[in-house]
């Protein structure tokens, strides 16, 4: 599968406009045509219930972070500030390879507009075809299908992440 390839590589197979695109080091972006079937990422919240972005239409932004991750830190204010901008996106956060503890701590301290998955044993990315969580911070971005459309390993740079979040916004 072309995205799969992308993904694990990290590398993009052209720059036209109907494959895929990298706008630089790990940030992979692909295009419609060539996106892989819808994902279902589900999971218990950091207060134990349930959640699954089968329940959320439209586009979805989610982020795998940790506590002790520091460029989950670096990152944090622009995901939480993008968050508010596009209130019709989901926004999501996955907490990976972190004790419930330290996760919860972190919320307290570093205040998220968002819901978080907790996943203490990587399970969520990694039983997704093609996606397994390489590293953090990561960041998935669905389209309104709940298709990949872009996949950013480390730290995202916001104006890249609203550069992808507009253009799904006028994708038809």
């Amino acid at each position: 599968m072309v995205a799969t390839t992308l993904f694990l590589s990290g590398c993009a197979l052209t720059s036209d406009s109907n494959s895929a695109s990298q706008d630089g080091v790990g940030t992979v972006r692909i295009a419609p045509a060539k996106r892989d079937e819808p994902i279902t990422i589900a999971g218990q919240t950091m207060s134990g219930t349930n959640l699954s972005t089968k329940t959320m239409d439209g586009i979805i932004v989610v982020n795998a972070w940790a506590s002790w991750c520091r460029n989950c830190i670096f990152e944090w204010k622009d995901l939480q500030a993008l968050s508010r901008a596009y209130p019709n996106v989901h926004f999501l956060g996955l907490n990976e390879s972190d004790s419930k503890s330290s996760a919860q701590a972190f919320l307290k301290s570093h205040p998220s507009e968002y819901q978080h998955l907790f996943d203490h044993d990587n399970r969520i990315f990694n039983k997704l075809p093609g996606l397994p969580s390489l590293s953090i911070p990561m960041t998935l971005v669905l389209d309104a299908k709940h298709r990949v459309a872009a996949r950013i390993m480390g730290r995202i740079d916001k104006e890249s992440l609203d550069d992808i979040i507009r253009n799904l916004l006028t994708e038809h």
